[in-house]
């Protein structure tokens, strides 16, 4: 039976599920410094044993995880448990990453999984019991990245990213559905959200960003919820269980918002990219740069803004990054005879902390899109004296 409403399908009636994992299944593992020592000794041995392409890979990992482990214990208190965060594996070898890849050698206790990360780019992650896992990434660039766990890491559990189709559709039709500030401010609530339609599916815009020069989104399919049997979210209540780590942080399968009026709960997700190539990525200018305002019209010229240029919304959308910052012009794009123009987030810029002390900067990179006459040119800044 289809789960039907006037206007929109919600799609096949989902089937009763849970996702919920132990808490900490999905976290990085924690131990005190002595019990690091003791298993990263072990995993030396193990290593040990192991091809010697493989060997060298595992080898340098517990290298690399003992020079963080001297560094982390200096700052923690005796009998404190705490985990090895980022350590990077150096200098992999294309050996070393066929080695990673061949599939033949499953039957010497070897444990293998190709997943996709948000990026869409491959991930490949290898088991040995008592050796540990080393995880590596090859970058559109071509360039490698590997980093080593001394236990069976997160990396190797099934993902809901494992089977999300890729998708090429105008970004004009999916950045309008924009949905992700909506949820984080519904807190305990139920948000609202705006929807875009494909393959006869509704589908919410969960966030964009940049890949390949092309922009993306992670997009989710709905059911009502009298359709769904399975365990439901609130925003708060999803992030909580991301921290506590019964649920992959990013899944947002159960989560409840509100469609035309109609609660609805979040599916399954699928990556959708733009057809054209996106103008180069430009970051928001530092504190101390002057960034170009968009040029004021002459007097009887219809006013168009320059790519890249700054400018304002004439209308308030009740989201602060587009309402109190600049946006920044990425594209210029004709739907139906109508030209419109995409524009990204500016700000805030917010700083960080990463649970290894170390901190960073984040802005919020959303992205919507206007006619002409709905944007201003942002004010030159005055000179100062």
């Amino acid at each position: 039976m289809r789960a039907h409403q006037a206007g929109f399908d919600f799609g096949q009636d989902a089937a009763p599920s849970s996702f919920a994992q132990p808490a900490g299944t999905w976290l990085t593992a924690e131990f005190t410094a002595s019990e690091h020592a003791a298993r990263l000794t072990a995993a030396e041995a193990c290593a040990e044993a192991l091809a010697p392409a493989l060997r060298g890979l595992y080898l340098r990992g517990i290298e690399a995880a003992r020079s963080e482990l001297q560094r982390m214990a200096r700052h923690q208190d005796a009998g404190n448990a705490f985990g090895l965060y980022g350590v990077q594996v150096r200098d992999v070898t294309g050996q070393e990453l066929a080695e990673l890849l061949r599939e033949d050698s499953a039957a010497e206790g070897i444990e293998r999984r190709t997943r996709r990360a948000r990026t869409a780019e491959p991930v490949h992650s290898v088991y040995v019991a008592g050796a540990g896992t080393i995880t590596t990434r090859v970058h559109v660039d071509g360039s490698r990245s590997a980093s080593y766990e001394h236990y069976r890491s997160a990396d190797m559990l099934p993902s809901f990213r494992d089977t999300m189709p890729v998708y090429e559709l105008l970004q004009e039709v999916w950045s309008a559905a924009y949905a992700s500030q909506a949820i984080a401010e519904a807190g305990e609530g139920i948000a609202s959200v705006k929807t875009f339609r494909y393959c006869g599916r509704e589908w919410v815009n969960d966030g964009g960003m940049y890949f390949q020069g092309k922009a993306c989104c992670e997009g989710w399919a709905i059911v009502r919820r009298s359709a769904w049997d399975g365990q439901t979210y609130s925003y708060r209540d999803q992030v909580q269980a991301w921290d506590l780590g019964t649920l992959e942080r990013g899944d947002r399968r159960g989560l409840v918002v509100k469609v035309q009026g109609v609660e609805c709960v979040l599916v399954s997700v699928a990556s959708f990219t733009a057809f054209e190539r996106a103008a180069p990525e430009v970051r928001p200018a530092a504190e101390d740069d002057e960034p170009e305002p968009a040029p004021e019209p002459e007097e009887g010229e219809e006013w168009e803004p320059r790519l890249e240029s700054l400018v304002r919304a004439t209308k308030k959308q009740g989201i602060r990054p587009f309402d109190d910052h600049p946006l920044r012009v990425k594209r210029r794009t004709e739907v139906d005879g109508h030209v419109l123009f995409t524009c990204e987030t500016t700000g805030p810029v917010t700083v960080k902390k990463r649970r290894n002390g170390t901190t960073y900067k984040e802005w919020p990179q959303w992205q919507s899109y206007y006619e002409a006459k709905e944007l201003k040119p942002e004010p030159a800044r005055p000179e100062s004296l």
